[in-house]
């Protein structure tokens, strides 16, 4: 499940709302655990002294540490399970509970609810009525070693913080003396004039960002202490060596990304035949998050974007790309060095007006990256941010091995891979910026209208460059997800197809999904989320008729 609630057995929840309430809680902060306020009662239910325990120690802003000045943290205690795999409960029969709350506020937010929901029992032969003193000494001293611990690893991350905040200071020293100096390189619309992708207009360089609802650039996102570095595009240093230097930098000051590195290195990954190719499975818990994301236009209305520089986590920084983008570490990778390029404004998932920005991405990012896009109907866990993604070239091979395919069909800088692939697969290559745009949006407008929807059609992009020319492998999709993952029961498949599943590389979330799922089992979700042959042959017909 997603969420866990604790309940001691001779306990009560205070009423049928407790759950949803608890839950509602979790969801809007979003937060790593919640923590509810009980009310004391006696065998028959009554309110007894002191009532309800609500620590009201606790502050939004001082609340990990005035943990550590009680022994508690109240009751019912509720987390988000995908977090909680990570920290794991101490294998105790006291405390447990106080140990993981001062582990998980080392990193993450805890939220609370001040009203009585939960009912704890007193009486005389109550497991909690009347512990002898050795016990209770007992019982002190292993809260005191918790706390010892925590103290510990606290003052270890402030020592880190320092070392790494004399880095940033000098990164924004630096920033600030290139925008007092009025530097040239930046401009406020559109690119950088001298940094312009060969055969890009005039217009398309000066175009300002389209707007569109809740489309804003904080005052947040432009913060000097949220920025690591820039990147300017004018040779001083080049993207790859750049993210690199930040990755690591970031897995030293911010805990959270450091865990998730560790536990990436533990996933447990296998190969699996299906027929005329392979594809690797990746068992991956973290990933929960994004591949159980609710991308309904409701979903998203209500809840903050994660994207947005006012909602992301206090220590997470980032690299001001061109000045238009904000490069982040991915706080649940997939791959080391798995980066989000998330643009400053706030504005909608769109390809067609950003794919000069791919190119010119891919093409600082060569040769050691690929960037690559999800549709907001096709992966994008925010499809209200405009967003692409970086992982390092090698990270999938099916990539390379599908350039090297004998194609099906060509048509100037387009081209089919033969069939066999279980994918819908379109490649345009060229050195020409200009023709692949022209080509790009033929393809799209084709696909458009045989899918007959106005909005943009479902598919994955990724883009690379190479020995000066653009590579674009462009997943065309039928729908987001298979049926198996809106099944019940046993017949559940937690499989929500994005870029990386479709390009080989199959993230699942669940043990069960991992053992279980064989060859035969991953080419029927890639057939049934993407197009037929006798649907690519009318597409490819469309293109043409254009």
């Amino acid at each position: 499940g997603r969420y866990a609630v604790q309940l001691d057995s001779d306990d009560l929840y205070a009423s049928p709302q407790t759950l949803q309430k608890t839950v509602n809680a979790l969801r809007k902060g979003p937060y790593a655990m919640v923590v509810g306020s009980y009310t004391l009662v006696n065998e028959r239910l009554k309110a007894i002294p002191p009532g309800l325990i609500d620590h009201r120690e606790w502050t939004n802003r001082n609340g990990h540490n005035n943990l550590l000045r009680v022994g508690g943290i109240g009751a019912p205690r509720a987390f988000d399970t995908t977090i909680l795999r990570r920290i794991g409960f101490p294998n105790v029969s006291y405390g447990e509970d106080y140990a993981v709350a001062l582990r998980l506020s080392r990193e993450y937010r805890i939220g609370r609810i001040y009203e009585s929901l939960y009912l704890c029992r007193r009486w005389t032969d109550n497991t909690d009525a009347g512990l002898s003193v050795e016990k209770q000494n007992r019982n002190d001293d292993y809260k005191d070693k918790l706390r010892t611990i925590e103290i510990k690893a606290r003052q270890q991350i402030n020592e880190k913080e320092k070392s790494i905040q004399n880095i940033n200071d000098k990164n924004q020293k630096a920033y600030r003396h290139s925008r007092a100096g009025g530097n040239p390189e930046f401009l406020n619309t559109g690119f950088p004039v001298a940094l312009r992708l060969p055969g890009m207009t005039n217009e398309a360089v000066a175009a300002p960002f389209q707007t569109a609802d809740r489309q804003t650039v904080s005052s947040a996102s432009r913060a000097p202490n949220r920025i690591f570095a820039e990147f300017p595009g004018n040779g001083s240093t080049t993207l790859s060596v750049l993210c690199r230097t930040f990755f690591e930098s970031q897995k030293k000051s911010w805990p959270a990304l450091a865990s998730a590195c560790r536990e990436l290195e533990a996933v447990r990954q296998k190969k699996v035949s299906c027929g005329t190719y392979s594809v690797t499975l990746q068992y991956n818990p973290a990933r929960s998050i994004s591949s159980g994301a609710a991308v309904d236009p409701e979903s998203i209305k209500k809840r903050p974007c994660f994207l947005c520089a006012d909602h992301r986590p206090a220590r997470q920084s980032g690299i001001l790309y061109r000045n238009h983008y904000w490069i982040l570490c991915n706080p649940a990778p997939i791959f080391p060095h798995h980066f989000t390029i998330a643009s400053l404004a706030h504005k909608p998932q769109e390809i067609t007006s950003s794919l000069d920005n791919l190119l010119q991405i891919a093409s600082d990012a060569s040769p050691d990256y690929t960037v690559f896009y999800n549709g907001p109907a096709c992966g994008a866990s925010a499809p209200d941010h405009l967003h692409f993604q970086l992982i390092p070239l090698d990270a999938i091979p099916f990539l390379n091995e599908l350039e090297e395919q004998p194609a099906v069909k060509r048509a100037s800088s387009l081209s089919r891979p033969e069939k066999g692939l279980d994918r819908s697969i379109v490649i345009l290559r060229s050195k020409d910026p200009g023709i692949l745009k022209a080509h790009f949006q033929r393809l799209l407008k084709a696909f458009q209208k045989l899918s007959r929807i106005g909005d943009e059609p479902l598919l994955n992009v990724f883009c690379v460059q190479r020995n000066d020319a653009w590579i674009i492998t462009v997943f065309l999709r039928r729908k987001h997800r298979p049926d198996a993952y809106f099944a019940e029961g046993e017949n559940r498949i937690f499989i929500s197809p994005g870029a990386i599943d479709m390009a080989g590389v199959v993230i699942t979330p669940q043990i069960k999904d991992y053992e279980r799922l064989d060859g035969d089992a991953l080419r029927k979700i890639y057939r049934e989320v993407s197009l037929d042959e006798e649907t690519m042959d009318n597409l490819w017909r469309c293109f043409h008729d254009q």
